[in-house]
């Protein structure tokens, strides 16, 4: 089920992302793209090729299953970019719209298959990745109500016998 939510999520941030572009770097001059939007993050500690900025990550942080039948999934959105430039504070102001944009399509969206958009967000910016490189994480609540356990009779029922 938290795979399931994963994958609406990416699917939702790349149709949001279709007509954002953000700075990557260039061979020798600056370009602009939409991020790459991938489901898990390898280490931090092992560094990204520049060709790999801008991106997001989704990421899981935290499932569980209340005793109502609610399933609660607590995600990550890792995102990334690359500035060339020396100036820290256009690195920082790239990277926080970028955070800003993913904010805007789960908001304008909500909805991601039966996983619905549960209250507000948490940013954190990285302040110890080094300088031409930058990250933020925004950091959401999902939700979606479990279908209700079948009895054995009701699964024999609703799936047959399975007699071969």
């Amino acid at each position: 089920m938290l795979y399931e939510l994963l994958i609406e999520l990416a699917k939702g941030l790349e149709e949001g992302f279709s007509e954002k572009v953000f700075r990557t770097s260039g061979a020798k001059k600056e370009e602009y793209k939409p991020p790459k939007v991938v489901i898990g993050i390898e280490s931090p500690a092992k560094p990204r090729p520049q060709s790999d900025f801008p991106f997001v990550a989704v990421v899981p942080v935290e499932g569980r299953i209340t005793e109502e039948g609610i399933f609660m999934a607590k995600v990550s959105f890792v995102c990334g970019i690359y500035t060339p430039e020396r100036d820290t504070e256009a690195g920082l102001s790239e990277v926080l719209r970028l955070a800003e944009s993913v904010i805007r399509v789960l908001r304008q969206k909500r909805c991601f298959s039966r996983f619905t958009l549960e209250g507000g967000f948490e940013v954190f910016h990285d302040i110890e990745k080094p300088h031409p490189f930058y990250l933020t994480e925004v950091t959401a609540v999902f939700v979606s109500r479990m279908p209700p356990e079948l009895t054995s009779q009701e699964e024999v029922e609703h799936y047959g016998a399975g007699e071969y």
